[in-house]
């Protein structure tokens, strides 16, 4: 299913799945893909906020919506910069809270840094596996900010995309 999106977005930036998470520093191309090539959303997932085109600050902003996910899925964002020079993938710190109902909030979320208003970024809601859910975690820990956020190159196997969304840094 994701064969033919992925030879296509070869072109546009990092990969989008691969065997091993890539380490070290960002990628360097600026050219990024401007629609969502991980696959087609879940259609019972719905992004209450931010909304589409949303302006959000650098301070954070809040995430939250509704879905049919259980309390045992781990739902992580993940976003990767569309108008800027690093569009290497950037796990947040932790993964969402979902409620028995399926409704979910994440945790404060981030696009960005101070240098970076007007530009454009997508946000990934991807359901992990422990595996994946674990390079997330790692990732976290390496203090990413005193390494100047090199981001993942490709999401680590065993995601499943269930909802995207654009927003734009104030």
């Amino acid at each position: 299913m994701l064969g033919g999106l992925l030879a296509t977005a070869g072109r546009f930036g990092p990969a989008l799945i691969s065997d091993s998470e890539a380490g070290g520093g960002g990628s360097n191309d600026t050219t990024a893909a401007t629609t969502s090539t991980i696959g087609a959303p879940d259609e019972n997932f719905a992004i209450s906020e931010p909304r589409p085109d949303s302006i959000v600050t650098e301070d954070g902003f809040s995430v939250s919506g509704n879905s049919r996910l259980s309390v045992a899925d781990s739902l992580w964002v993940v976003y990767r910069g569309i108008t800027n020079s690093n569009p290497s993938f950037q796990p947040q710190e932790a993964p969402c809270s979902i409620a028995t109902d399926g409704s979910f909030s994440c945790p404060q979320q981030y696009v960005g840094g101070s240098e970076e208003g007007g530009n454009r970024f997508e946000l990934f809601f991807l359901v992990a596996n422990q595996d994946a859910a674990q390079k997330f975690r790692d990732y976290a820990a390496s203090d990413p900010a005193a390494r100047g956020y090199p981001g993942l190159d490709s999401l680590p196997e065993g995601v499943r995309q269930v909802g995207s969304i654009i927003v734009e840094r104030a």
